[in-house]
């Protein structure tokens, strides 16, 4: 009978190393298969997910012929669309949501070209990155799909507000909002101007047109909607550092956060009882005349003024027709949307650093001979961020006003942003500190009431100067505080005494911001200042705009 014999040991290794290299040959290409497959099955979703997005514009322009899609679309499910106004200019038509079933992507940056999904555009979806070329998805890096923030931002353009740009030479020339004429990411903010009733008809739907500087009665700069991440809400300290922050629209759900590492959509943005996707703010200093205010470069600005009746020199822009804005509504700028211009100046989409001082001092700068302290010169800079003033003086330093060297006092950095947030005049806001039994405190302000809610920032009974407690989140006060003792305890050391009742001014319960020409390094967006609200000779004041 024959011997039945199994696997010797060396046999058996033998087995087990060939199955190791078939294994070793097999998984990847077995993986592959898997990975093609699911990359297959991303496509697929990305070619339905845009077909989605196509057919959603397409019935909602069936519905509504006076709409159209934005350029970029950015918000995963939604489709954000605008329309073309009378004179030209493209405002927003709001959001629609998309009827989509399929996976949706993690995010996207899609161009529209005639309705349809063009060339340039890419999506992440599933883990996978694509972008359109020749109207195929070709597989890209993740991160190469970047995204574009300009596509979470509606500019409120009404009637009467012209869209600028600048050209090389820093000439302001009406844009053609069909195209790019703003780009957040690249701190070029979205600018506009209010002309003259008699020159309006000369540049409405007229791109390309420079506007002639005497026809000009303000410079506006906008503000986006957003909300940004909460790193010392709770009364301690910190240093320097880039806030983030994200865009938003008002149709969406505002973030509530009170805690370090939460996001709160910043209070400016909500006016009263609306919530506004931007607000549009003087680019400079309030300048002109009580009667006829302006917001223009080169000029005085505008002081001795008490709050109330700056306060009634700033509706005007929206109350006479003259400058074109009856459509929004002009007001003093509140100590919240002084904080709201502060925060994105300090965020990749501004400056991100010190903003530099205007310097400029029209007054004599000495004691007991004239006016020691003037007006300032609108859109100066001084040679460095915190230099000495320059007193005397009836304009910017030679090369350095705004088009020029003065774009270092911007709060980009470029001739985009805002100017004389640091120095020029003290800024007084419309907020301030309530008696002990929580009723308001007139002062020297001017006003015989409170002004309503949403013009007025309210803080509660206070009568200690560096009692920061009394700052609400969202005012660029407590969350910039670096130090915990002196006179110049936030960022920058910029000054910092808080309004309230002292024993040497009992009244002295209004916020004034940003220092003046004379203030040396103590001036800056971070500064803080208490005054009974009454009119002197370098207290000026800022207009904000809303299409509330």
């Amino acid at each position: 009978m024959r011997e039945e014999k199994g696997f010797t040991l060396i046999e058996l290794l033998a087995v087990i190393v060939i199955l190791a290299v078939i294994a070793l040959i097999a998984t990847p290409l077995i993986m592959g298969v898997i990975d093609d497959a699911r990359k297959g099955s991303a496509k697929n979703g990305a070619y339905g997910y845009v077909k989605a997005l196509e057919n959603t514009i397409a019935t909602e322009m069936i519905k509504d012929t006076t709409i159209s899609p934005s350029a970029i679309q950015t918000n995963v499910g939604q489709v954000m669309f605008t329309k073309r106004m009378n004179n030209g200019n493209i405002a927003s038509a709001g959001s629609r949501v998309m009827n989509y079933k399929g996976t949706k992507p993690e995010r996207h940056n899609l161009n529209i070209i005639d309705g349809t999904v063009g060339n340039g555009s890419c999506i992440v979806i599933s883990g996978y990155g694509f972008q359109m070329n020749h109207n195929e998805w070709e597989e890209i890096n993740v991160g190469e799909c970047k995204e574009n923030s300009n596509g979470n931002i509606i500019v409120d353009v009404k009637e009467g507000m012209i869209p600028v740009t600048f050209d090389s030479s820093g000439n302001t020339v009406v844009a053609d909002t069909t195209k790019e004429w703003y780009n957040y990411d690249e701190k070029k903010w979205a600018n506009a101007v209010s002309v003259t009733s008699a020159s309006r008809s000369n540049y409405q739907n007229t791109p390309g047109t420079i506007i002639d500087e005497n026809d000009i009665l303000a410079y506006f700069v906008y503000v986006p909607r957003y909300r940004y991440q909460l790193w010392n809400a709770e009364n301690g300290v910190s240093n320097e550092q880039t806030i983030n922050i994200e865009f938003e629209t008002s149709g969406e759900n505002k973030k509530n956060g009170t805690k370090n590492g939460e996001w709160l959509t910043h209070p400016a943005f909500t006016f009263g009882n609306t919530e506004l996707n931007g607000i549009w703010v003087g680019k400079f200093e309030l300048t002109g005349a009580g009667g006829a205010p302006t917001t223009k470069p080169n000029q005085k600005s505008l002081t001795n003024q008490n709050i109330s009746t700056a306060w009634n020199t700033i509706r005007l822009f929206s109350t006479n027709g003259e400058y074109g804005l009856t459509s929004y509504d002009a007001h003093m700028m509140k100590n919240s949307e002084w904080g709201a211009v502060a925060y994105l100046s300090h965020s990749k989409y501004g400056k991100n650093g010190e903003v530099w001082i205007n310097n400029v001092n029209t007054g004599t700068g000495v004691e007991n001979n004239g006016v020691q302290w003037g007006p300032s010169i609108t859109g100066c800079a001084g040679t460095s961020a915190s230099v000495g003033v320059k007193n005397n003086m009836t304009a910017c330093e030679p090369g350095r006003d705004y088009k020029n060297a003065g774009v270092n006092a911007s709060t980009t950095g470029n001739i985009y942003g805002i100017y004389d947030m640091s120095g020029g005049v003290w800024e007084r806001v419309v907020a301030s500190v309530v008696n002990q039994d929580g009723t308001f405190v007139s002062a020297s302000s001017g006003f015989s009431s409170k002004p309503e809610s949403k013009y007025y920032d309210e803080y509660a009974y206070n009568t200690d100067l560096h009692n920061f407690n009394i700052s609400k989140l969202g005012d660029a006060m407590k969350e910039t505080r670096k130090k915990t003792s002196g006179n110049n305890q936030n960022w920058y050391n910029d000054y910092t005494l808080m309004p309230g009742s002292y024993s040497d001014c009992t009244t002295c319960v209004w916020v004034d911001r940003g220092g003046a020409a004379g203030s040396g390094s103590s001036a800056g967006l971070f500064g803080v200042h208490r005054r009974t609200g009454d009119a002197w000779t370098h207290g000026g004041s800022r207009a904000v705009v809303v299409a509330g």
